[in-house]
């Protein structure tokens, strides 16, 4: 079996939806730019604020670093400028406009600047939104998926993937022996394996 074939069937196992582009990204070795002198290739500064302020809700900080920490908001924005069709990048763009209307409604001009209550009110939105969306194009295959759920598939392929999540919060063996299903946790110390 080929690495894109593995990779298919992984998703496909654990329930994660994967488009062709995002395949793409991830064979290619798409990652976040870290560094400081890092411009957006696509988004502006609001909207790269806007991306980190969902993805930090999705995956916050706890004893773990966060979606913020990572930089995930960088790996988002490479992975659509570089691996999405017109079409995705376009929903995914007007998806990031709703949200800065929808801020607007709730009397900021940023979602950055929102308390966590408030960002709680736009993500239970946004969830809704992309139920009902998925369930309008339920046998149209040629459709972007809805906003939260790009949004929240790059959020953790970004945060999983990542050098720093592979290594600090996973088990890393870069050079990993025979495959054991029945490893014990204990271990490893509770931690899962880096792929």
């Amino acid at each position: 079996m080929n690495r894109r074939e593995a990779l298919k069937r992984t998703f496909y196992l654990t329930g994660y939806t994967i488009a062709a582009s995002t395949t793409a990204g991830v064979l290619a070795g798409c990652k976040a730019d870290v560094s400081e002198t890092w411009t957006p290739a696509l988004f502006d500064k609001t909207q790269i604020d806007t991306i980190a302020h969902l993805s930090e809700a999705i995956i916050p900080k706890t004893d773990t670093p966060g979606a913020k920490d990572i930089k995930v908001e960088r790996f988002i924005d490479s992975m659509v400028n570089e691996f999405y069709s017109e079409k995705e990048k376009n929903a995914f763009l007007k998806g990031l406009k709703m949200i800065s209307e929808f801020a607007s409604t709730l009397g900021e001009e940023t979602i950055s600047k929102l308390g966590a209550e408030k960002t709680k009110k736009i993500m239970d939105h946004l969830i809704t939104d992309a139920k009902a969306i998925d369930r309008m194009n339920k046998n149209k295959e040629d459709e972007p998926a809805p906003f939260f759920k790009q949004l929240k598939n790059l959020t953790m392929l970004g945060y999983f993937t990542s050098e720093e999540v592979s290594k600090n919060v996973l088990v890393f063996d870069p050079i990993p022996g025979e495959y054991d299903g029945e490893y014990p946790l204990e271990k490893t110390g509770g931690r899962v394996w880096a792929i």
